[in-house]
């Protein structure tokens, strides 16, 4: 499948993901400033719980997809692909790794440190706001948050709960019993 066609067919779940991401980061940034001066404990667990309700999404999102591949695929109307998952992963990240490397190039761009790379540091941390709890530990003198390289680190855990999710949809390792508003 060649990527206009791939994009096209899977434009529903690419840019769902990249949505979602941004709903639950700016409930994540929502919650942690309510806890920052609060309780540092109460912070990191509202951020592990935003982790994972937003990797469960994706997850649910990209195993949906799978099945309803699946079916296509046991008709022979579909050739199974198991990277799919990955590709839709990748591709939903797109947005966070291009803010991401704009990042990180003009912070170590002594001129434009503060100035342009905070824009593109503010944009990432509300893009990647459910992560926010996590990366508010110091390193050093500074805080993990602040620490450019770590933004290409949190897009890992999407791009593997989407793949995973897919490869658990079209593989039919997880069935799903239909429900009665399904069968009518």
């Amino acid at each position: 499948m060649k990527f206009k066609e791939f994009f096209k067919y899977y434009s529903y779940s690419i840019v769902r993901i990249f949505v979602d991401q941004i709903a639950i980061a700016l409930f994540a940034v929502a919650v942690a400033l309510a806890l920052a001066n609060k309780s540092m404990p109460m912070t990191v667990a509202s951020s592990i719980f935003s982790i994972v309700f937003f990797l469960f999404m994706v997850a649910e999102l990209s195993f949906r997809q799978g099945a309803a591949d699946k079916e296509k695929t046991d008709l022979g109307r579909f050739k199974r692909n198991d990277l799919t998952g990955l590709y839709i992963g990748l591709i939903a990240n797109v947005p966070n790794f291009v803010i991401t490397l704009g990042f990180n190039v003009f912070y170590f761009i002594e001129a434009t440190r503060g100035s342009v790379s905070g824009v593109f540091g503010l944009i990432i941390k509300l893009i990647c706001g459910e992560y926010l709890g996590l990366l508010s530990f110091d390193v050093g003198r500074m805080k993990l948050s602040s620490f450019p390289p770590v933004y290409f680190l949190v897009m890992i855990p999407c791009i593997l709960a989407a793949w995973l999710g897919y490869y658990l949809g079209v593989s039919g390792s997880i069935v799903i019993k239909p429900t009665k508003k399904d069968l009518e």
